[in-house]
């Protein structure tokens, strides 16, 4: 179905390092280059690597030849280290950059990073500290030159009473210039209760990005397609369905707070219907050309430890016929 897989287009950043899934770098790697021979390889986005873990993939790529049957770049997304205070964080960026040049120059012909993705120091987050952001901003823009033209940037943003004023500063550093613009990294998940979002959070977070029209990204949490009570985290789960489904919506035409948290909450799979002519969620309906236009500018993709399980789900319950 055509607004399925428009839907679901790179949608699935792999991340098989990180939890629950807690794969060996080489694993990772490993299942990174096979899923690109799966049938739904068109869902596979980018794999999630930390700049701490470089080091030892560059080892490892020089011993093996893990990316050798593909006939493409193998895309990555790198997430750069954080820190404490942000007087730290020029040197903590500055590491960063020289270890990435290395392993883009190594790996030239066979990787291809287009993304980084970063968590701002601590001290920004605290109570009265927001405006910090900017002067964040500021430290981050100055540091980046070579690669303002090339990549995405995704800043993560926690899902607090400052968020309005967090998307105030991206918005403000987007209209000062024009060789590159900041996205906005939403974490939608965790592995222990007190880490899961509540749905009217998400559903705050969505409503801003889409009255601004900014770019995004989520992660975590979302390896199932609809809301799900999952007892390894001992919590109920968001679905990726659920969520990206609201962006798309939004993005097309702003919805309250109220409808979309409606939408995230208590949609399940009988509410989807990928038609022909595009996704209707309920009584709600996005064409097949809006779906492609947003996820092409703004609604990017989201991390996940696996590939395979959000297929698995989407095949058990007959979207994928």
């Amino acid at each position: 179905m055509q607004s399925l897989n428009i839907f679901m287009q790179g949608l699935l950043d792999y991340a098989g390092l990180f939890p629950p899934a807690t794969l060996s770098l080489q694993d990772a790697l490993k299942n990174f280059a096979e899923y690109h021979h799966h049938d739904q390889k068109k869902w596979l986005g980018k794999f999630i690597l930390p700049a701490n873990k470089i080091d030892e993939t560059i080892s490892l790529l020089n011993n093996l030849n893990t990316f050798s049957t593909l006939n493409q770049k193998a895309p990555f997304s790198i997430i750069l280290n954080s820190c404490d205070k942000l007087t730290d964080y020029p040197n903590y960026l500055e590491k960063d950059l020289i270890i990435i040049n290395n392993f883009r120059k190594k790996f030239e012909t066979t990787i291809d990073i287009l993304s980084f993705e970063f968590l701002p120091p601590k001290e920004i987050f605290e109570p009265k500290n927001h405006t910090l952001l900017n002067d964040f901003i500021s430290i981050f823009n100055n540091k980046i030159d070579y690669y303002k033209h090339k990549l995405e940037f995704y800043c993560e943003l926690p899902l607090n009473p400052f968020l309005n004023e967090y998307i105030k500063s991206i918005i403000q550093c987007n209209n000062k210039q024009n060789s590159y613009k900041l996205s906005i990294k939403l974490r939608t998940g965790g592995v222990t209760p007190q880490q899961i979002p509540k749905s009217i959070e998400i559903a705050q977070a969505i409503l801003l990005c889409a009255q601004e029209k900014i770019s995004l990204k989520a992660t975590a949490g979302l390896h199932v397609p609809v809301p799900n009570d999952n007892s390894d985290v001992g919590a109920r789960l968001h679905g990726f369905l659920n969520i990206f489904s609201s962006l798309l919506l939004c993005y097309d035409h702003l919805l309250s707070i109220e409808e979309i948290d409606e939408i995230i909450s208590h949609c399940s799979y009988e509410d989807f219907k990928f038609t022909d002519e595009g996704l209707f969620v309920r009584n709600k309906f996005i064409s097949n050309e809006k779906m492609q236009q947003f996820r092409n500018l703004y609604i990017k993709s989201f991390g996940t430890c696996s590939f395979l399980e959000p297929i698995e789900h989407l095949q058990h319950h007959q979207f994928i016929l």
